[in-house]
């Protein structure tokens, strides 16, 4: 492969293997640069097409994103990243938010109306689907690998490595106080599901559906950055239903806590323990 013949891509393989925490944490704050830099430009030529060139260029970032992942594991990134291992335990935890937020989308066009936004709907799904590629490698892969293999094994390394990841997730997402709140807990969830699961997939797909609810949401009138405010529902089945998601994000953060098998186990060569 092309990657791995250039100097600077093998520099970094060997930066994996030798420093794999720092390396690829390093590798999730420039790739997340990056992907900026070229996001600065794409506006500065106009907004025309500016979904599907966004969605291009995350799909793009997302190749050596996949392709250091797979440095890091020691197999074939892109087998990493899209196999079906561990779908089933993550399917588990992902179904009942996927039925929840459905419940919520459903109810909200009953009672909004749905505004023009919803023209181009086939560009944001596609900018969503990149999202959850783009951002899942990066977040719960890069981030979270090595961290797991090496800290994972005792509640207290899994606990602080879900914490820390659902709070950078957070601050990725500094639109409003209760955005960054509700990113945070998605964030620690998705974080729980993979150390538990080891499956990226799944949240790939479970990411980029939720991005494509909240956005269904604004399609309809509905500021999705409201979504996680206490008071934003009305209705006593919203509200119901908002603080039982909550409820199941806490208990399948503690759940993983407690239950996780160590990470190390599934990826022994990742880092030396020792």
């Amino acid at each position: 492969m092309y990657l791995s013949n250039s100097n600077s891509f093998r520099f970094i393989e060997e930066q994996l293997k030798k420093r794999p925490i720092i390396t690829s944490l390093a590798l999730v704050v420039l790739l997340l640069v990056f992907y900026l830099l070229l996001v600065i430009i794409i506006q500065m030529y106009g907004s025309r097409g500016a979904d599907i060139a966004r969605g291009t260029v995350r799909f793009i970032v997302s190749v050596p994103a996949i392709f250091f992942l797979g440095v890091l594991v020691r197999q074939n990134g892109f087998k990493f990243a899209f196999s079906l291992k561990g779908s089933v335990k993550a399917l588990l935890f992902c179904a009942p938010l996927i039925v929840a937020s459905l419940s919520m989308l459903l109810q909200l066009f009953g009672t909004t109306n749905i505004s023009e936004n919803f023209t181009g709907f086939s560009a944001i799904i596609y900018f969503q689907l990149s999202t959850g590629v783009f951002e899942e490698t990066l977040m719960r892969g890069l981030f979270m690998t090595a961290l797991l293999c090496r800290f994972g094994g005792t509640k207290k390394g899994r606990l602080l490595i879900i914490l820390a990841n659902g709070m950078v997730f957070g601050l990725m997402h500094p639109e409003s106080l209760y955005l960054i709140v509700g990113a945070g807990l998605i964030g620690m969830f998705l974080a729980a599901v993979f150390a538990y699961s080891g499956n990226l997939i799944v949240l790939m797909l479970f990411h980029s559906f939720w991005n494509i609810m909240s956005s269904a949401m604004y399609a309809s009138g509905i500021d999705p950055q409201t979504f996680w405010h206490p008071f934003f529902f009305a209705s006593q089945d919203f509200m119901i239903l908002h603080l039982a998601t909550i409820v199941f994000v806490v208990l399948t953060i503690i759940f993983v806590v407690f239950k996780a098998a160590p990470f190390s186990k599934r990826f022994p060569g990742v880092i030396n323990l020792n």
